[in-house]
């Protein structure tokens, strides 16, 4: 079994749909369980898992593999959990005390939050009615290692049940079918689930079940991914408000395209024959163009309302009851017709005199407008002038010094740290057999002339070989004549089991004696011995779960450094961890289904600014040449690594460095100031290192075109290409 973490198994994963949901089954023997997504209202099935189980005691266990198995496809959280449930859990269709306490227990300790569940037989109802496209009149058998099930279907419920507390023979479950009341003949469907549904259907084929019913009988076979798909169908059911679909969901707007495509290709013009063309097309049509439609009498007609097909939906088959029928979104009657926006004409008209007034003190007003935004131009407005130029590339390596207590040709460091605290979660995978010692009371005979006084755990043997110990002193006298001296004493096994538990008058020899000298013999039966084995921890679960969480921890930790000093820099190489605390709360050897760890780790690093990296690559770099200049924001790191010293950290890298020409900007300033864009443009351009320019204001007012004449104003922004 691989290791995984029960909270994280279906988080933190990105994924393409909405959401994964979550089906259990559980059956008298077995969990099933079921990851799948709706998807455009069609449930996919993603992954699915099984696991038997022998009792209550490993339900949890056994559970969380199967959920496990499941989960090995899924992506994305799970947000809604259904339990579909066999009759044998159940009493009057509903959970009993102990079993709700049982699934309580279950569903805390694996962390999941069950939103309801539904009997199995519901389950089933809803699938068969999906799968045949209407409710479905049936017999559902389910036939297990202990117990037995037959359910009535009819009327899209569960009109009747009837459950046997065993396995049923073929001619117990042709009773068991028989008894089901119905009216008049019982429909001759049978599906049939459960343990080795096979051999149950051709057993029942040759029982004369068929002579109650009218037609000929038919039996089809039900497996466990049928029983999840109808838990699945029935949790969709719950989200949607309607029955949800089989298949592969085609998007509406793909169909309508098909259905325009295919008109189109009738005629290349979209021309129909006997056909409106401005209906056909959907063109919007003036309402003062529309024709009126013809009344009905004196009144107009009512217009006609549009049916909605719903299938109600039986209470009991939701797993959750539904307070309201649910309309489909297609098929809900449209409240409000809608129309294009009505276009309004010029409240004037220039032919009038009143129409040239307005048009002239409109005008007017654009005038000073204009006037207004080339004053302010002049001194509110600010213009960002970015200059891309031809840079020239310089590559090499470098090595660096990092410290706290920095010399000058060193980089100024500093010591920072984090701490991260997490969980995790592992599935127990060892086995362990324990019981109860067998107990019962001997003899002991003295063939000695001595009294002797025989000490607890003294040790007898029996004539099989297995070892018991006196559970106290006994006292026992010297022989007389020919008979032995006696004294009873209470034995226990040496080791737990059955085979301690042996009948009455056998004889025992002891271990440390002559069988001359001393003798035992039980003259009743030993009892209480017994054996079983469990689910406990095992040293490898403890060691993969650390190592998990561990290497979890130090990416976490990384993060944290990263994240809690921005603007700083540091090398994964020389980053330290530690751990502060690390908390099992299982041993080895401990019965359980799950073992957690809680870990706290610490990281430290030295750190230092990317500024001052890349300052120290300036100053030891090649020199540019004349007019150039390298700037920190144009130089690449790459292969950083270090090393840990004494002292701090040693840095070595490669840098790519472009090298930029210099520009006097109050010089440049003063040049463009007043021009134009298209001359500042120009005057910029005299440099042959110059590949584009361009101009910002701010605020963008309209017309302004024009470089502020304010020095202050302007600023410049050089971009190496």
């Amino acid at each position: 079994m691989g290791l995984f973490d029960i909270f994280s198994k279906f988080l933190n994963k990105g994924s393409s749909l909405e959401n994964n949901y979550l089906s259990l089954v559980f059956t008298p023997k077995h969990v099933l369980a079921a990851i799948w997504v709706l998807d455009d209202g069609h449930v996919h099935l993603v992954g699915t898992g099984e696991k038997p189980y022998k009792s209550a005691e490993n339900l949890v266990h056994e559970t969380a593999i199967a959920i496990d198995k499941a989960g090995e496809k899924a992506e994305g959280d799970i947000s809604k959990v259904v339990f579909g449930i066999s009759e044998n859990w159940l009493r009057d269709k509903q959970l009993p005390e102990e079993n709700s306490r049982l699934f309580k227990k279950l569903s805390k300790e694996l962390e999941i939050e069950p939103q309801a569940f539904i009997p199995i037989s519901a389950a089933i109802n809803h699938f068969l009615k999906i799968k045949e496209g209407k409710p479905v009149n049936c017999i559902l058998l389910g036939n297990y290692e202990d117990f037995s099930e037959v359910h009535l279907l009819s009327e899209n419920k569960v009109l009747e049940t009837r459950n046997h507390q065993t396995r049923l023979t073929e001619s117990g479950l042709s009773e068991l079918i028989k008894s089901l009341k119905g009216e008049g003949h019982l429909p001759p469907k049978i599906y049939i689930y459960g343990n080795n549904p096979e051999h149950t259907a051709e057993k029942l084929k040759s029982t004369k079940l068929k002579e109650s019913f009218d037609t000929p009988l038919s039996v089809e076979i039900l497996d466990s991914k049928d029983l999840l798909t109808g838990v699945a169908f029935a949790q969709a059911a719950d989200i949607l408000g309607h029955e949800p679909q089989i298949g592969s969901a085609v998007p509406q707007k793909e169909a309508e395209e098909e259905t325009k495509e295919k008109e189109l290709n009738e005629n290349e013009l979209g021309f129909v024959e006997g056909a409106d063309i401005m209906a056909v097309s959907g063109a919007y049509i003036p309402e003062e163009t529309r024709e009126e439609e013809p009344k009905e009498g004196p009144e107009t007609a009512e217009p006609a309302k549009e049916e909605v097909d719903v299938t109600p939906q039986q209470a009991e088959d939701y797993a959750v009851e539904q307070e309201e029928p649910y309309i489909p979104a297609h098929k809900e009657k449209r409240k409000g017709g809608f129309s294009l926006p009505s276009l309004f004409p010029l409240p004037f008209n220039f032919s009038n005199l009143l129409g040239k007034k307005i048009a002239i003190l409109i005008a007017g007003v654009v005038a000073v407008l204009l006037i207004g935004s080339f004053i302010l131009a002049q001194f509110l407005v600010s213009a960002k002038v970015i200059i891309k130029v031809n840079p020239k590339v310089q590559e090499g390596s470098f090595a660096a010094a990092v410290s706290t207590t920095p010399a000058d040709d060193e980089i100024q460091g500093q010591e920072i740290s984090a701490k991260v605290a997490d969980s995790q979660k592992t599935v127990a995978t060892g086995t362990k057999k324990t019981g109860e010692s067998a107990k019962g009371e001997v003899t002991v005979f003295n063939w000695t002339t001595s009294q002797n006084t025989l000490k607890k755990d003294t040790v007898i043997i029996s004539k099989d070989g297995i070892k018991f110990k006196l559970d106290s002193d006994v006292e026992v006298a010297s022989r007389s004549a020919s008979n032995p001296g006696q004294g009873k004493v209470p034995v226990a096994a040496s080791d737990f089991g059955p085979s301690g538990n042996i009948s009455t008058g056998q004889d025992f020899t002891f271990q440390q004696y002559d069988e001359l000298l001393y003798s035992a013999r039980n003259d009743n039966a030993f009892s209480g011995g017994s054996e079983k084995q469990m689910t406990v921890v095992s040293a490898d679960d403890l060691t993969k779960l650390e190592k998990s969480l561990t290497s979890a921890l130090e990416q976490k930790v990384k993060d944290e450094l990263k994240n809690s000093n921005p603007g700083k820099s540091f090398a994964d190489d020389v980053v330290k961890t530690k751990v502060l605390k690390k908390v099992f709360d299982k041993k080895a050897d401990d019965e359980a289904s799950l073992v957690n760890l809680n870990m706290e780790m610490e990281a430290t690093a030295m750190t230092f600014s990317d500024e001052d990296l890349k300052s120290f690559i300036i100053k030891d770099s090649t020199k540019p040449e004349e007019g150039r200049q390298i700037r920190p924001q144009d130089i690449e790191i790459s292969g950083l690594s270090a090393k840990t010293t004494k002292k701090g950290i040693n840095l070595s890298g490669k840098f790519r460095a472009k090298e930029v020409p210099k520009f006097d900007e109050n010089q440049l300033g003063e040049k463009i100031s007043g021009k134009s864009v298209k001359n500042a443009r120009a005057l910029i351009k005299e440099n042959s290192q110059v590949a584009d320019i361009e101009v910002k204001f701010t605020p963008s007012l309209l017309f302004v075109n024009t470089i502020p004449r304010n020095k202050a104003k302007i600023t410049f922004e050089i971009q190496a290409d």
